[in-house]
């Protein structure tokens, strides 16, 4: 695995390097390469530990922080297993009650290759379910956050990946702090009885050098129940390392996300998100088998359970 992505890197750094037309690749070509190394960099991650922090901030039109939540992950994953905990904490309360700040959620999970447990500490409820469940939503919910460089080259949320009529195409080169990257493209259109359509573009800045990373992401929309023009929806920029064998993957992501008006397009707040991989994160390194024992939940605990439809409280 590692032997074909270095073939596909040095493939593709030859030519973009030949200055004669008879080796320079099409764009159709070049897409091929591109879309190729992305994939066998994603399958090439087996297993990870670590923590992971998120800060989360959501700012006014003018850039002030209005509140401000941190959730603290314990991350670990081999296969189809996968175990975290999170903590989640108000730094800044904001909105219009304002709670007080402290830890407002405490939460551990496991994913056992077949059933997905939820035990929510601070609550006393249990969860048991599958990944179609509401269980799996749950926990599947943090690991787009916090795993997604696992995803490769795909919209952030990975619903772009199977949309009927998707477009995809590279657009051009570009240097991101001084990488140069090659620019591949996302559109389609969602298509509404009951309302316009609309249409989606999402961009990333790939790294074919480094493990065909995406350095820069961006996403704009059109259409819809909006009358405003093409407007940029969101942006990210990750920095990234080599954590063994030739993966390159993430070790910091900032993005905003960009709350506009409908109908003027002016800008009303920002989501403001960092995520942050520990520096003793570790990708494809043996994971204790500990961390994956069977999550107990504590007596007294509320229980749902999902896949037969019962509930029940811990003895």
């Amino acid at each position: 695995m590692i032997a074909n992505r270095k073939k596909l890197c040095a493939i593709l750094c030859l030519a973009l390097a030949s200055v004669g037309p008879a080796y320079a690749l099409t764009n159709e070509e070049l897409l091929e390469l591109v879309l190729a190394g992305s994939k066998q960099t994603v399958s090439s991650i087996k297993s990870g530990m670590g923590k992971v922090t998120v800060d989360d901030t959501r700012k006014d039109a003018s850039g002030v922080a209005e509140s401000e939540t941190q959730f603290a992950f314990e991350y670990y994953f081999s296969g189809d297993k996968t175990a975290l905990t999170m903590e989640q904490i108000l730094v800044k309360p904001g909105g219009q009650y304002k709670p007080p700040a402290g830890l407002k959620a405490k939460e551990r999970a496991l994913i056992d290759g077949q059933k997905v447990y939820v035990l929510s500490v601070i609550d006393n409820y249990g969860l048991i379910g599958s990944l179609a469940t509401d269980a799996g939503h749950h926990v599947t919910s943090f690991l787009r956050l916090i795993g997604i460089w696992k995803r490769g080259l795909s919209a952030p949320d990975g619903s772009a990946d199977n949309i009927p009529g998707r477009i995809i195409r590279v657009t051009g080169s570009e240097s991101v702090n001084g990488r140069q990257c090659v620019i591949v493209e996302f559109s389609w259109t969602d298509k509404y009885a009951d309302s316009k359509d609309t249409q989606h573009w999402h961009s990333y800045w790939i790294d074919t050098e480094r493990g065909y990373s995406t350095l820069r992401a961006r996403s704009w929309y059109a259409g819809g129940d909006t009358s405003i023009s093409k407007t940029l929806e969101g942006e990210s920029n990750t920095e990234v390392k080599d954590y063994g064998n030739g993966i390159w993957a993430p070790t910091k992501i900032t993005s905003d996300t960009y709350n506009v008006d409908l109908k003027t397009a002016d800008l009303k707040s920002i989501k403001h998100r960092v995520i942050t991989y520990d520096l003793e994160f570790k990708i494809n390194q043996p994971v204790p088998d500990e961390k994956f024992l069977p999550l107990e939940f504590p007596s007294g605990t509320r229980v749902s359970d999902e896949l037969l439809n019962a509930t029940y409280t811990v003895p």
